[in-house]
């Protein structure tokens, strides 16, 4: 044959190729049509897999000698062989040969298409070699495999396969070989040797991933009983889930026992624990990047989310109680209460499971039960006022439950208290005048009566000396008074005497003057006499009074209205009329009979009207 230069697929320049027309020296097998490919099976719309096997049925149309099989494929350039073999009546591997794979680069690409031959294609390139020694006999079916890494190519391509017989000594030379012709023998059988343009297509490919965990990453409160879940993107190669790949663990510790269930319709994956999570722990759900898909890509890395499971379920405790346990003097509308460190179960507290009665009685006192939810107390507020002087118990029983459902610690619990004996005054009967500022005071301490047969006189018209006034204001207002206190400049005070008796002291009238003085409550009737045995007249009272609140709650009293005129006018005294216009306005003098019997500014004021003016102030002070 005449010389021809050959260029390969990318159009490079091969070496020339000499093609003899003579006969060989040695005999030449001439083997067409021995052999022929009866099958392929080729993966096709499938992911683009690491690794996919491509299979040929290959059957023997002769009885012959000994020879080698061979097999040629011409597939992408992008993919890798990994290996080629065969198995049926004859096994082995092919061995890659060079030379046989330039035959088919040089020869058989550039022969003109034909029934056997289908030309150059570009992106492709060609996989030759020859197998083991063996004796064919007709009929005989080797399957061989071809084994490659399509290196994540995705796309529609065609492949071609190309079978043949080679000689047993000198496989790959093309001398002794029909030069190469024997490698691609049978073409003219059907099926021939020769299978071309064999279709495959490849889809994208992508690394599985979790899409979800349950419970999921960061959460709190999770059960303790909870199975744990993980959701793959796509269907999973259920070999490869095991205990070891998937698994719960405590944060920094081993896998916990557990069976691992995958379910290949939901992608899910759930983790059976053999026992519950342990309380108020951190713990991890952690996949292995070794689990693969049904193609076999792995994860691109480890997946862990971590989560934190609920406290244990403690019993709601007391954290206060009201009145509480053994208290004395308890006010007759007291509304007893209790109040609990955890949200409880509204539901729980009621009539039945809350309930007070007195000590010792077996009928509950009539009361509305109710639960504050955002403060977590308890109330039990009765109907009407407790009887004074009594001793009451209150009672909560083991029904009482916290939204855990678990009942109160302690339950049931009970405590008791006594009620006060309010004081009362002869002489000041309910429906008084001043009934209520002189019992309010005296409930404060801030005044007392007079010791008669059968009780205790208040005598509210009698007059108030001024030194009495000073101690009333003093403890209206909450001043401190205290032994040894710098005196005032006023010489009629008497003799200060320090101790009345062992361990008491006797602070009247020089301390309570004092504090009104250090207040600037009173100047005195001069700068040396306040006068503390002289009646206190009602101009001289409102004048203090609104001395005090202006020094001591200087926002507390407001300017009168410019059109305001007080009862008593302002004209009878140019430092009191202005103050008694001011106490007026303000509320200070409600409840006096101003245009009545206290209508003179200057007129002793009675004990009842003190007290009134006092009880005006005590309510008004924050």
């Amino acid at each position: 044959m005449m010389n021809e230069t050959l260029t390969n697929r990318a159009g490079r320049l091969r070496r020339p190729k000499v093609v003899l027309a003579v006969a060989l020296m040695a005999l030449v097998v001439v083997l067409a049509g021995c052999i022929q490919i009866v099958s392929t099976s080729i993966p096709t719309d499938i992911e683009s897999p690491p690794t996919m096997t491509i299979t040929l049925d290959v059957k023997a149309t002769i009885d012959s000698g000994a020879l080698r099989p061979t097999i040629a494929f011409r597939y992408p350039s992008e993919w890798t062989i990994v290996s080629v073999d065969y198995a049926g009546d004859h096994a082995g591997d092919f061995l890659r040969s060079s030379t046989m794979g330039n035959y088919f680069d040089d020869v058989w690409e550039f022969t003109a298409p034909n029934a056997s031959h289908n030309g150059h294609k570009a992106g492709y390139e060609w996989w030759a070699g020859y197998g083991e020694i063996l004796t064919l006999a007709v009929d005989d079916v080797m399957t061989v495999t071809i084994t490659v890494q399509p290196n994540r190519t995705h796309g529609d391509f065609l492949l071609d396969f190309v079978s043949g017989l080679t000689d047993d000594v000198s496989p790959a030379d093309p001398s002794v070989n029909g030069d190469g012709s024997n490698w691609e023998s049978g073409g003219t059988l059907d099926p021939p040797a020769i299978r071309l343009d064999q279709p495959c297509t490849l889809l994208p490919s992508a690394d599985p991933s979790v899409l979800s965990s349950t419970p999921a990453a960061g959460a709190t409160d999770v059960a303790r009983a909870t199975d744990p879940k993980v959701k793959f993107s796509e269907a999973m190669n259920a070999a490869t889930i095991t205990g070891a790949t998937v698994f719960v663990r405590p944060l920094g510790g081993a896998a916990l026992p557990a069976s691992v269930f995958y379910n290949p319709t939901t992608h899910e994956v759930t983790i059976d624990l053999d026992s519950s999570l342990a309380y108020d722990t951190d713990y991890e759900i952690a996949v292995d990047q070794s689990v693969q898909d049904l193609i076999g890509y792995h994860m691109a890395a480890d997946f862990v989310a971590s989560f934190h499971t609920v406290a244990e379920a403690l019993p709601p405790a007391p954290t206060e109680r009201y009145p509480g346990d053994g208290s004395t003097d308890v006010p007759l509308d007291a509304t007893p209460f209790m109040a609990f460190n955890q949200d409880m179960n509204a539901a729980t507290i009621n009539g039945a499971n809350f309930s007070m009665k007195v000590s010792g009685g077996s009928t509950n006192v009539p009361a509305a039960v109710s639960y504050d939810a955002a403060e977590r107390f308890a109330y039990l507020d009765p109907t009407g006022d407790l009887a004074p002087g009594t001793t009451y118990q209150v009672t909560l029983t083991t029904d009482v439950r916290g939204t855990n459902g678990l009942s109160v610690a302690g339950a049931p619990l009970t405590w008791t208290f006594t009620t006060e004996t309010p004081i009362s005054f002869l002489d000041v009967p309910p429906g008084h005048p001043y009934h209520d500022a002189i019992l309010g005071l005296a409930g404060q301490g801030i005044v007392s009566g007079y010791a008669v047969s059968g009780g205790a006189e208040f005598r509210p018209a009698n007059p108030v000396w001024r030194a009495q006034f000073a101690k009333m204001i003093d403890g209206a207002l909450g001043l401190d008074v205290v032994e040894d206190m710098p005196l005032p400049p006023f010489t009629d005070l008497g003799l200060d005497i320090l101790v009345a008796a062992p361990g008491v002291d006797n602070l009247y009238p020089h301390e309570y003057v004092a504090a009104a003085y250090d207040h600037g409550i009173t100047t005195g009737l001069t700068p040396t006499t306040f006068g503390p045995y002289t009646d206190i007249s009602r101009a001289q009272v409102v004048t203090m009074v609104v001395r005090a609140l202006q020094t001591l709650h200087p926002t507390l009293l407001t300017p009168p209205a410019a059109g305001f005129t007080p009862t008593w006018g302002t004209s009878f005294s140019s430092i009191h009329g202005p103050n008694a216009r001011i106490a007026e306005a303000n509320g200070l003098l409600a409840g006096l009979p101003l245009g009545g019997a206290a209508n003179d500014p200057w007129a002793p004021m009675p004990r009842g009207e003190v007290a009134q003016v006092l009880w005006n102030v005590y309510e008004m002070l924050p």
